[in-house]
């Protein structure tokens, strides 16, 4: 509830803010001021919208497990696999920026050192919930 009130008041302050901005044509710089902060308003709107949103989703129980990554190299030969390398990689940086434990199952490399494909297990608070949704040549599971 606090979050929906908090969403109304701000459209109202928008509402307000876009009248200023419309009807102070004398004004020059409360109206310069106002559209500043009406753009300030409309990025808190959507935040907030975002945050109701993610709030109303139902949990899914296999949020706050570990998980296996893998990624494979697409259609496109050595350069496909250079960048199945690069994704590899990124997930694994993404992990340790998480604070998560990211260990390296199996990889099996290209001949110009790119990655054919690879796996690895993922592991720490909220892993799957927050990269369950990822897709593409790669995939993530429970």
């Amino acid at each position: 509830m606090e979050l929906i009130k908090e969403l109304r008041s701000k459209q109202k302050e928008i509402e307000g803010l876009t009248s200023l901005v419309t009807n102070s044509v004398e004004e020059k710089d409360m109206r310069e001021m106002a559209a500043e902060e009406l753009l300030e308003a409309v990025e808190e709107e959507k935040r907030l919208q975002h945050e109701l949103f993610r709030t109303l989703l139902p949990k899914d129980e296999a949020d706050e497990r570990d998980c296996i990554l893998e990624v494979r190299a697409g259609t496109g030969g050595e350069e496909a696999s250079l960048f199945a390398m690069d994704i590899f990689k990124m997930y694994e940086k993404y992990s340790q920026n998480n604070g998560w434990k990211f260990d390296t199952i199996d990889i099996m490399e290209s001949a110009v050192k790119g990655y054919k494909e690879a796996s690895g297990t993922i592991s720490g608070s909220g892993v799957y919930g927050k990269l369950k949704f990822e897709s593409g040549i790669h995939r993530v599971q429970v």
